[in-house]
This record gives structure tokens, C-alpha cells and sequence, in this order.
């Protein structure tokens, strides 16, 4: 088995256990933790940050690619609050969440759907935004504490967006500076990062390309949710 079907295999694994238990009688809160928010208020405080760029007018945005996409969920977020009129394209690794996405989302044409692994698709074309709000949250390292594995994907991840992205992107991750030992232990499948090591990462592929970089913990500056938005030239 190769590197890349293991990737798979775990990304899938990952969130498929996220799915067990998950009985919320409300429909919007259960599909949100079936793609690891806590409830769709959480779902949605995240699309908010990690798509207010103060440099973009997302009524001038013409395509956005959505890593790890889950339900699409994010789509219907930028038609309603963002005036995004725009193509969308999502791709997710489970089949289950682009057939259910397909089903919600499909019958707008400029919206598509793409069940794969990001970092091996072919990318034929770029966009004006790239968002991942979980591609890098996954421990590969398994069942030793996230490492050399998990940081190799997180670099891979991050070198693809920026090649992708035109105008900005926007990347999900867990911040290990505000994090106790103990919980980090117990989430032993989660892969945590400090945000000087993420910062480095993006100005490693970006160069003189990023015009700003800002991170940014919710719903306070304490709270392990993190989220980097960068925009470029």
C-alpha cells in the first residue's frame, strides 16, 4: 500500500468515527457534526472567518474550490451571505458526502462536485479562492503523537492551495498553543499545529505572493478553532 492509500484510508476512517453516536433530531445541527462541527452555529462562525477577506469582494469572485467539502454546506453559506454567484466546486474523500452534496446541491448547475483525494486529482485549472476547513486535522502518525507524517501532508496540503489559489485561501486548523497535554492525549487521532509552524508553511510556497496572512482563533483568541486567511498578489 502506498503513502497516498493510506492517507486515504485514515482521512476516511477519521471521519467516518466522527459519524457513531450522532443522533441530533435538529437536520442542519446533525449533518454538521457528522463533518466534526459541534452544531451548525459553529459550522457557520467558521465559514464566517474563514471567508471574510477584507482585500475580496466576493461578488467579483467567479470560482472557489471547497477541500474537504463534506455536505457542501459552505456553498449554500456564500450564496446566501456573501452574494457568491460563482462556480463552486467541492471535493471530499467519502462518497457519502458527495452523493448527499450532489443530492442538496447538485441541481445548481454552477455548483459540482468532486469525490477524490485532493492531493492526488488532477488540477487542470486554478481558483480566485481555495478553502480547507479540516484537510490538515487528521493524525497520521497513528498510534504514535502526530509527527513527520502528519506535518509531510499538512506541507503537501498547503503547497497545492497556494499553487491553486489566486486570490486567497483559507486553512482549518487545530492550535496546539491552546490546547492542555490532557486533551491533546485524548484526541489522539487529531493531528494539532502551532501557528508559527502553519504561518511557515504558507510563507515557504507563497513567497512574495502573500499580501497579508492573518490568524485567527474563535469564538476567542484562546480557543483551539484556528483559522489562517491569506490573500495574495
Amino acid at each position: 500500500m502506498d503513502s497516498y492509500q493510506q492517507y486515504t484510508l485514515q482521512t476516511k476512517q477519521f471521519y467516518l468515527d466522527r459519524r457513531v453516536g450522532v443522533a441530533d433530531p435538529n437536520y442542519h445541527d446533525r449533518i454538521a457534526k457528522y463533518v466534526g462541527w459541534s452544531s451548525q452555529s459553529s459550522q457557520y462562525l467558521g465559514f464566517e472567518i474563514a471567508t471574510t477577506f477584507s482585500e475580496i469582494n466576493w461578488q467579483d469572485v467567479n470560482k472557489i474550490l471547497d477541500i474537504g467539502c463534506g455536505y457542501g454546506n459552505l456553498v449554500e453559506y456564500l450564496r446566501e451571505n456573501k452574494n457568491f454567484s460563482g462556480e463552486y466546486t467541492g471535493i471530499d474523500i467519502l462518497p457519502e458526502f458527495i452523493q448527499e452534496a450532489t443530492k442538496i446541491y447538485g441541481n445548481d448547475k454552477r455548483n459540482k462536485f468532486i469525490q477524490g483525494n485532493f492531493l492526488t486529482h488532477d488540477w487542470s485549472e486554478g481558483y480566485d479562492i481555495v478553502v480547507s476547513l479540516g484537510i490538515i486535522s487528521v493524525n497520521y502518525d497513528q498510534p504514535n503523537e502526530y509527527g513527520e507524517k502528519s506535518k509531510y501532508y499538512a506541507n503537501k496540503s498547503i503547497a497545492l492551495m497556494v499553487k491553486l489559489a489566486k486570490l486567497g485561501m483559507s486553512l482549518y486548523f487545530l492550535n496546539e498553543a491552546n490546547i492542555p497535554v490532557s486533551q491533546k492525549q485524548i484526541n489522539s487521532d487529531i493531528a494539532f499545529y502551532q501557528p508559527g509552524e502553519i504561518q511557515q508553511m504558507i510563507e515557504n510556497v507563497a513567497d512574495k505572493r502573500c499580501e497579508s496572512l492573518t490568524i485567527e482563533s474563535y469564538p476567542d483568541v484562546n480557543d483551539v478553532k484556528t483559522i489562517a486567511r491569506v490573500c495574495f498578489t
